[in-house]
């Protein structure tokens, strides 16, 4: 069946093309028809009129001449102008001449017609802008010259001067004839049926300077028209065309085709030319070409529908039959290019479009956008809320994204976007857009979250020239992005280096408690006078391979990995261990700080078994301070709060790390159950020299104390930040000024030191 389907559409494919290269050969037959009958009328034409021309001229010079001869032997001529009979009597005989005129050499008038004594002050013909080129010519040649054309106000008519130099029988020239020929009676080639239409004209060009003699059609304004010299590029158009040099063009004895020449309607033509050499005019008739392609075109139209009508048919026919399968076959496609809730194209899709765009060796971007606290819409309020929220969010971006781009879902709450846009300004300003339409509220049912994303760009070609690699980028620059929360960031080549690093350490890190390669270590909290008030615990990492691992780098890859409820079981247990032993092999007690990351905060039955390993090693609940950052506020404030409380209500004491450099606000740490304030080293770091710094430390000491709070100066250094601090009303003080860290060994003997020395 598919064979025969696959049969029947080439057979309807084979009868289309024949019958559209039938119909385009016919078209083609047709239009070189109409060329070919309209190129034959011209060269007629322009055969026909540089005949009758000549003709006229030829009588018209013989004319002249016998009318100058007569009046030179007549000898009644006298130096100033007159009317002679003679004259008056041959325009009564030729309608197609207006005047005539007889001339001295020098371009005076002595003998006229006398409709010629009617205009006031005759002008001297040798001196005159328009008259005088031909006169001085005509002197020169024994030919017929023909003058400028000019428009006659009485007769309200256009005249073409002809002129004629009069000789005696020493051959002197002792006088120019002129005459005045009306363009519209002269010759019935000098009427506008010459023409057949707007679309056609028929021109004559005087050769030595390029002015018109006649125009035949009458859409232009013929005072432009006769006033200014034709562009030379119409002659040098046909000598392109025709391949001729100048002196074998006008040797030509048939017209001279050309094409293309943009005439005075700014229309393109199809013409002739041929050269009169006896008068030194060109005889030129040209069409426009699109009134040629009319005369086809309406053909084509009167056959075209007929053609798609019966194509159209035929088309009917085959698709009936193979609608059905066709149907079916694009549902099947997209169910397994696109995703089945958002109908975004998925992965796949993504992946095969993408070599198109490699294919294509355009610059092009890849962005990953990332939901941020989506998972916390799925394991609170269930996976069909976040199915509606993954919907809704899918809207947003495709109000963002343009038809040109490419918006497909990866899975879960993951989604890439490709667009051509990959100059940087365009870059961020559409990843911004993303960022700022997924800022606002999501309402389901009576629910509102509010959950942002995170965007990683990549660009092709530099950050990847496949796929995968492409892809990756991407994903870095994402995470990279998480860090900061509803924000871009475009890949750069050492985010690659920190996300290999990363991955290493993410390695080594699984194993390094199973290695005991994790240890802690131990930094004293003392007064103003070195009395030790308590500790914190501090992890530390030293890798065969790797070497040390500061913890800055590998709390955060556990955090990102999954591996900080494990790792802070282990911080917890070894401390608790630590501090037991400690205190009972020295018969002291004092309060130990241990770090807590929100992972772990977040985890199931986290309060219970925190109270359970403190309650099992054998410490009191009121000697163990968790230090909290401030961010352990970010992904559900309520829900930490809740849980800090239920420690605090238990006895367990709570420390606020860095404050002041995080997210929370002043309201924010009203509602905490905090017992004690970390200043943060960077405002310590300055406290001497910095008045900003100082006022900070001054804020956070004087809010400590407005809710009842002990402080904590972290990184103290030198006795001048002590002294200073202290000052302020600072009375707990940790930093290398007083003790670095140090193993538990370290830790006892230093206790026992200050214990002598006290």
């Amino acid at each position: 069946m598919k064979v025969l389907r696959k049969n029947l559409w080439t057979l309807f494919l084979l009868f289309v093309l024949a019958s559209t290269f039938m119909f385009a050969a016919v078209l083609w037959q047709r239009a070189d028809s109409i060329y070919q009958s309209y190129d034959e009328r011209q060269s007629n034409l322009v055969v026909l009129v540089n005949n009758a021309l000549h003709s006229l001229f030829v009588s018209q010079g013989m004319l002249l001449d016998l009318l100058g001869q007569q009046l030179l032997q007549d000898g009644s001529l006298i130096d100033r102008v007159h009317s002679v009979p003679i004259l008056d009597a041959m325009l009564s005989v030729s309608d197609g001449i207006v005047l005539f005129a007889l001339s001295k050499p020098d371009g005076t008038m002595i003998a006229v017609s006398s409709n010629l004594l009617q205009i006031a002050g005759l002008p001297n013909l040798q001196d005159g802008e328009a008259t005088g080129d031909s006169f001085r010519y005509a002197l020169e040649t024994d030919k017929l010259v023909l003058g400028r054309t000019y428009f006659q106000p009485t007769l309200k008519e256009w005249i073409i001067p002809v002129r004629k130099r009069i000789t005696d029988h020493n051959g002197k020239v002792v006088g120019v004839m002129s005459a005045g020929l009306r363009l519209g009676k002269a010759s019935h080639f000098f009427n506008q049926d010459i023409h057949s239409g707007i679309h056609h004209n028929v021109m004559l060009l005087r050769d030595r300077d390029y002015y018109l003699q006649y125009l035949s059609s009458d859409w232009m304004d013929q005072n432009i028209a006769f006033n200014r010299p034709v562009a030379a590029s119409l002659l040098h158009q046909v000598l392109r065309d025709s391949g001729l040099t100048l002196e074998q063009a006008k040797s030509s004895a048939s017209p001279v085709q050309y094409l293309n020449v943009v005439n005075r309607r700014q229309a393109r033509t199809r013409g002739f030319a041929l050269y009169n050499p006896e008068y030194e005019l060109w005889v030129l008739s040209e069409i426009e070409q699109g009134f040629l392609h009319k005369q086809w075109l309406a053909i084509g139209i009167f056959y075209l529908p007929i053609l798609l009508v019966i194509q159209f048919l035929a088309f009917l026919s085959f698709y009936h039959i193979h609608r059905t399968e066709i149907a079916r076959h694009k549902e099947l496609m997209f169910q397994a290019t696109h995703d089945q809730l958002t109908r975004l194209p998925n992965r796949y899709y993504l992946a095969e479009q993408l070599q198109g765009w490699f294919a294509g060796q355009q610059r092009f971007a890849m962005l990953f956008v990332d939901m941020d606290n989506f998972k916390g819409v799925n394991d609170g309020f269930g996976h069909e809320c976040g199915d509606r929220v993954l919907q809704e969010i899918t809207a947003r971006l495709q109000q963002v994204v343009s038809r040109q781009d490419l918006l497909a879902r990866l899975g879960g709450d993951e989604f890439v976007v490709l667009t051509r846009n990959a100059d940087t300004d365009s870059l961020l300003a559409l990843a911004r857009r993303l960022i700022s339409i997924a800022e606002r509220d999501f309402q389901v049912g009576h629910f509102s979250f509010s959950l942002g994303v995170s965007v990683g760009a990549a660009c092709y070609p530099e950050h990847g020239t496949d796929f995968n690699s492409l892809m990756q980028a991407a994903d870095i620059a994402m995470y990279e992005a998480k860090k900061h929360r509803n924000s871009v960031r475009i890949f750069v080549p050492a985010m690659q280096h920190d996300y290999l690093s990363k991955i290493q350490i993410e390695q080594r890190l699984r194993n390094a408690m199973n290695n005991h390669e994790l240890y802690m270590m131990y930094q004293p909290k003392v007064d103003i006078n070195g009395t030790l008030k308590g500790v914190e615990a501090l992890v530390r990492w030293e890798n065969a391979e790797l070497g040390f691992v500061p913890p800055d780098q590998f709390i955060a890859v556990a955090e990102a990995a999954g591996l900080m409820p494990e790792l802070g079981q282990f911080i917890l247990h070894t401390v608790l261990q630590d501090m037991v032993q400690l205190q009972q092999t020295l018969q002291v007690e004092f309060p130990v700080a241990i770090n807590i990351s929100v992972k772990q905060i977040l985890r199931e039955h986290f309060v219970r078994d925190v109270l359970h390993s403190i309650d099992a090693a054998g410490m009191a609940r009121n000697q163990v301070i968790l230090e909290i950052t401030e961010n352990v506020f970010i992904d559900d404030m309520d829900l930490v709060v809740d849980l800090l409380r239920a420690l605090h209500v238990a006895g367990v004491s709570l420390s606020m790390d860095d404050f002041g450099t995080g997210y929370s606000s002043l309201s924010a740490l009203r509602r905490l159950p905090v017992d004690e304030l970390k200043i943060d080293k960077s405002f310590i770091d300055n406290i001497l020299s910095e008045e900003d710094a100082r006022k900070m430390v001054q804020s956070i000491i004087t809010i400590g104390r407005n809710y009842g709070m002990s402080l904590v100066a972290e990184g103290v250094e030198t006795a001048e930040q002590a002294a200073l601090l202290h000052a302020y009303g600072c009375e707990c003080f940790q930093g290398y000024h007083f003790a670095r860290p140090m193993r538990l060994a370290d830790l006892q003997a230093f206790i026992q030191a200050a214990a002598v020395a006290g």
